[in-house]
């Protein structure tokens, strides 16, 4: 796994906050895309933007015994170009909510909130088969970038089974739900996700004892 505060991503976060504050800087680089060859084995990304992100979440000093939930879910631009990651996090920011992690369409994973900090991304909700609710406080959320018509690339797949299993293991997490099996009135998410093959593919890395209640 590699980690960086990647200046790229730091200036995509700051052009979603600079939509009440201005223009964003007019030399912002370009991200450098994955190769694409078959035979490359895959390696896990993560650029951390949480110093940056100011909305969408509140501290916590969360342990263990706190967290025992994984919510996937999926997102995209409202624009023009629906994979554009700035373009989602100005929605973020603007709409007051926030993942944890985002997986963008090369299966870069972008940090947004600490694992410890309450992410605001599972809104009314309860887990299925329990009477627990409110699922922020015990949970960590992943975004993919995708749409109701164009499923997560191989890159993003990859990245969220790698990104599940550490999490997994790191937080001893119990349960990994989908958006929509917390919250079925409200959400459909997320889109196009083989999830029977998902989760066999997480047990297989993890443990047969991990849990996916569904509504």
């Amino acid at each position: 796994m590699k980690r960086s505060q990647s200046s790229f991503c730091a200036l995509l976060c700051f052009l979603a906050l600079s939509c009440t504050h201005g223009s964003a800087p007019s030399n912002m680089p370009q991200a450098q895309p994955r190769k694409e060859a078959s035979d490359d084995p895959f390696e896990l990304i993560i650029d951390d933007i949480t110093p940056f992100i100011q909305k969408g979440y509140r501290t916590a000093e969360r342990t263990p015994d706190d967290i025992d939930i994984i919510v996937i879910h999926s997102n995209n631009f409202l624009g023009v170009d629906s994979f554009s990651t700035e373009g989602c996090l100005q929605q973020f920011e603007a709409a007051n909510v926030s993942p944890h992690y985002m997986i963008t369409r090369e299966g870069i994973v972008i940090q947004m909130v600490k694992e410890k900090d309450i992410a605001w991304h599972a809104g009314e909700s309860i887990l299925p088969g329990t009477d627990r609710r409110a699922l922020n406080a015990s949970s960590i959320g992943i975004e993919i970038v995708n749409t109701q018509s164009e499923e997560p690339t191989p890159h993003q797949y990859k990245a969220l089974l790698e990104l599940c299993q550490q999490l997994t293991q790191k937080w001893g997490i119990r349960y990994i739900v989908r958006h929509s099996d917390i919250a079925p009135d409200r959400k459909t998410d997320p889109w196009l996700l083989d999830w029977d093959q998902f989760e066999h593919d997480l047990k297989e890395r993890v443990s047969e004892d991990l849990l996916f209640p569904r509504r």
